[in-house]
């Protein structure tokens, strides 16, 4: 029978630092999606209320025509 071996203490705390600095990499990464989102909902919101006008007076000038072409 082979003994297995046994990592000593240093190795597993370099496999734990190398680890450690994969996981950090992932959590930046994820931040800067989750900042870019966020900046993208803030933008649209900023501009919903454009939206909303416009297709009030779209709705309005489509009512005013129908009316018109009625009477």
């Amino acid at each position: 029978m082979t003994e297995m071996h046994k990592p000593t203490a240093a190795e597993m705390l370099a496999r734990i630092d190398s680890r450690l600095s994969v996981i950090e990499s992932k959590i930046d990464t994820l931040s800067d999606h989750e900042d870019r989102i966020r900046a993208l909902e803030r933008h649209r919101y900023q501009s919903a209320w454009m939206i909303s006008m416009l297709s009030a007076v779209a709705t309005a000038s489509l009512v005013a025509i129908i009316v018109k072409a009625i009477g």
